[in-house]
């Protein structure tokens, strides 16, 4: 991965650290030398010779490129004088003053070797959250400062439900444009990377999934001068205590540079100490991917274009636990809340011929039920059945949720990190679960009290009254939620944050200041 005549700026360095040792061990011999300690001075001038030899073998790599040449040359005749003050075993002022030259041309040599293009590596785990960097490398890509490299990394799916540990590789899940490296013929020492770009912070703290303790976050470190973490998710709620982990966790503790969607959540992360150096604020290149990706041109299924074609179109999105809760509070009649309101959305569709639903159900809820709640499987199963039977409904267990996103005219969902980025598409957004508290809404980045809810203790209204307010082109909220967003939420909602992350990064290069902590 090195090209001729570049020498990567951790390795420049690394370099120059070691060629000062050499003038604290010159400083040494003058002492023992003094001493008339002279297996010392052997010693002291053995360990000079070799370290000088290394580091030219090391030029010796790169193309002959007249600075690295030069230097080579002067570390020989550096090394010829050690060797002839070993031979006469005597050390004069003189000789210290000339190896001390010596050894400041090639420090002043090394410096001034070209780094050539930035080497970028971005290091995505899972497919499903290669979003979070995937504009960062487009920028990349598009940098003729820049050579960036994907390199997915394998990891291994824990936890109590999970037999046996198996490690799952998903570099063949990414689209087709983007250009795989493969992790196993990749050498991060080798290249020494100027950046290298993660979004999984938890290292061997997550209770779901790991990734191959080579990538650990402190291990990354020693490969690169700036390690950057970005966020595979969007920050909505926070709650003191339970929101903990995503702000206090390895990555985010070894990263010089975290990528930041607002100054709110900049705030947030200052609180738990992170100094402001360190935060980034450019906005959350996921929304890149949504801005962006709402400008394409869908190829619809067929069935979603025989079932929804010229109807109003609602995603209904399911989270993950919301099932399973509702059948654990159950009160003494069996009453089952969750059964309850997606009855209720179904019969309000299949009542109105103009209305069509989308059900994006979480991707897991059919296996953690199935694993944890088996009870709650039959409905869920059914309900399914009766989607893809109805003629103005239609199931997504799709990968992508981009699909639904763009069809929809609306979302009516439980409380789900998917709300945060449904509502960049600037449509209205119903949750039918308890309203937010002030307190913990003025808390949080993403103030969800600029949605409209279904009860109505919380200001809320029915599903046909939403269904058909949104029918009649209104939305009350609209600008109170865009002010939100853009005030608040995320900065740079115009699919322009992951070209700004570059441009930071590639300007905190630029000036030196990696590593200052």
């Amino acid at each position: 991965m090195l090209r001729g005549g570049i020498v990567r700026l951790k390795k420049k360095k690394e370099l120059i650290n070691i060629l000062k040792t050499l003038k604290q061990l010159h400083n040494k011999m003058s002492e023992v030398i003094s001493r008339k300690e002279v297996n010392i001075l052997q010693r002291l001038l053995i360990d000079c010779q070799q370290t000088a030899i290394d580091i030219g073998t090391f030029l010796e790599k790169e193309e002959k490129e007249e600075t690295i040449k030069e230097t080579v040359g002067i570390l020989e005749i550096y090394c010829e004088k050690i060797y002839q003050i070993s031979k006469s075993v005597i050390f004069t002022k003189q000789q210290k003053q000339e190896i001390d030259r010596l050894i400041d041309e090639v420090v002043h040599n090394i410096d001034d070797i070209p780094s050539g293009k930035k080497l970028l590596v971005f290091m995505p785990y899972k497919a499903s959250m290669w979003t979070s960097l995937e504009s960062i490398w487009k920028a990349a890509s598009e940098d003729n400062n820049c050579e960036a490299v994907v390199m997915p990394i394998p990891y291994f799916e824990i936890g109590q439900y999970v037999k046996g540990l198996h490690m799952k590789y998903e570099g063949d899940k990414f689209p087709q444009y983007v250009p795989i490296t493969d992790w196993q013929t990749f050498s991060l020492e080798d290249v020494m990377p100027d950046a290298i770009f993660i979004h999984n912070p938890y290292d061997d703290g997550n209770t779901l999934t790991t990734i191959h303790p080579n990538y650990y976050s402190d291990v990354l470190k020693q490969y690169t001068d700036c390690l950057v973490y970005v966020p595979y998710f969007t920050m909505g709620s926070y709650i003191k205590g339970r929101s903990d982990f995503q702000y206090v966790n390895k990555g985010t503790e070894n990263a010089d540079k975290v990528i930041v969607q607002s100054d709110f959540v900049k705030k947030i992360y200052q609180s738990y100490g992170h100094s402001s150096d360190k935060l980034v604020v450019t906005g959350s290149p996921k929304t890149d991917a949504i801005v962006n990706r709402l400008k394409d041109k869908f190829e619809y299924p067929e069935e979603w274009i025989s079932k929804l074609e010229g109807k109003k179109v609602f995603l209904l999105n399911t989270h993950l636990s919301y099932f399973p809760t509702a059948y654990l509070n159950r009160d003494k009649y069996g009453y089952d809340y969750a059964q309850r309101y997606h009855e209720q959305i179904l019969k309000a569709v299949l009542n109105n011929p103009e209305w069509g639903l989308i059900w994006r159900p979480h991707p897991l809820l059919f296996s953690m039920a199935n694993n944890n709640f088996p009870e709650c499987v039959e409905y869920a199963e059914k309900f399914a059945e009766r989607i893809e039977k109805a003629p103005n409904c239609v199931l997504d267990c799709s990968a992508d949720y981009m699909m639904a996103f763009s069809r929809s005219d609306a979302l009516i969902t439980t409380y789900s990190s998917l709300v945060n980025e449904y509502l960049i598409t600037e449509k209205p957004v119903m949750i039918f679960q308890t309203r937010v508290s002030d307190e913990n809404a003025n808390n949080s980045p993403i103030d969800m009290r600029v949605n409209y809810f279904r009860f109505p203790k919380s200001q809320g209204m029915t599903f046909e009254h939403f269904m058909q307010m949104v029918t009649e082109g209104q939305d009350p909220r609209r600008q109170e939620r865009m002010d939100m967003l853009n005030d608040r939420a995320f900065a740079n909602l115009d699919g322009t944050a992951g070209r700004k992350a570059l441009t930071h990064i590639l300007s905190y290069l630029q000036e030196g200041e990696v590593c200052k902590r």
